[in-house]
């Protein structure tokens, strides 16, 4: 079972006394998550005009990476569409620091969705 916190910020406070995670809000709170790519995301050195570079970092950040060849993005630059990504950059970067890193794996390797959930395409 997922803990309630992770899908609204309206629970009630917590009833038990187990130490809570590096990351996890305190009650009543949330962790705002922004995207994703390198441009947007800003705070490195090559990525300087981003909104970490004018606003408080965020909570954390979501980029993507795939099954297809060598984890694209992971530690290479990938562009899904939407300009450069790379996990790499944005978790060394000093600005990013308390930041959390969300993943989103894309595993229909290159089918759409449809396909890639064993369904059948027009």
């Amino acid at each position: 079972m997922f803990p309630s916190w992770l899908f609204t910020h309206n629970q009630a406070p917590r009833t038990f006394h187990a130490p809570r995670g590096k990351f996890e809000p305190g009650d009543g709170r949330i962790i705002l998550f922004t995207g994703q790519e390198l441009e947007a995301i800003g705070g490195a050195a090559n990525y300087h005009d981003g909104y970490s570079d004018h606003f408080p970092a965020p909570g954390g950040f979501t980029q993507y990476t795939s099954f297809q060849g060598d984890l694209p993005g992971m530690t290479t630059l990938a562009d899904w569409g939407d300009g450069p990504e790379n996990m790499a950059i944005t978790t060394q970067s000093p600005v990013l620091s308390r930041s959390c890193l969300a993943i989103g794996l894309d595993i229909s390797q290159g089918h759409d969705s449809v396909t890639a959930a064993g369904g059948m395409t027009a």
